[in-house]
């Protein structure tokens, strides 16, 4: 159950690392982990909060 509520990267699926929640022009909310950051940052989406992995767990 605990495993659903975990947050995960919008492209690559991995959970449990640091992930950004990042915000398109439209209002939606996507979260990125690091690795699969440089697509958001190519695509200009606006930063809104770092999550850690400590907080994740």
């Amino acid at each position: 159950m605990l495993g659903l509520l975990k947050k995960s990267c919008a492209i690559c699926k991995d959970r449990g690392v640091n992930l950004i929640k990042y915000e398109n022009r439209s209002g939606m909310l996507i979260i990125f982990c690091y690795t699969c950051k440089k697509y958001a940052e190519k695509r200009s989406f606006k930063v809104i909060k770092h999550y850690s992995a400590k907080k994740m767990e």
